[in-house]
């Protein structure tokens, strides 16, 4: 077993707050490779990722079409530097990238560096 902090909360839908470096707790799991973990507000990810679940979150530079992550968009009309969402990463073409949900009532979201 391993003890990771769990840091916060993560969108699963709009993006919200996140993180608390400040108050945390830890959480024991058999995931080694998790760095840390969110909890998981909203509907978007179901019925794959449920609300109210834990997810362990490994931290890596890059990610693979269709692979799940924990996303922080910066300096967009959608989210602030603050908040974080979970979605499937797909990359269209180096500079365009949807964010998906699992549950098709959610739109995708577009990034346009």
């Amino acid at each position: 077993y391993k003890a990771v902090p769990l840091l916060g909360s993560s969108a699963a839908g709009t993006p919200i707050q996140a993180i608390d470096p400040n108050e945390y707790q830890l959480l024991q799991t058999t995931k080694l490779k998790a760095d840390f973990a969110l909890s998981i507000k909203g509907h978007s990810m179901e019925p794959m990722i449920t609300d109210g679940s834990i997810i362990f979150v490994h931290q890596t530079p890059h990610l693979e079409n269709g692979e799940i992550g924990v996303f922080q968009i910066n300096n967009t009309s959608f989210s602030t530097d603050e908040e974080v969402t979970c979605k499937i990463f797909k990359q269209l073409s180096p500079e365009h990238i949807q964010l998906l949900s699992v549950n098709p009532e959610y739109p995708a979201i577009d990034i346009n560096p």
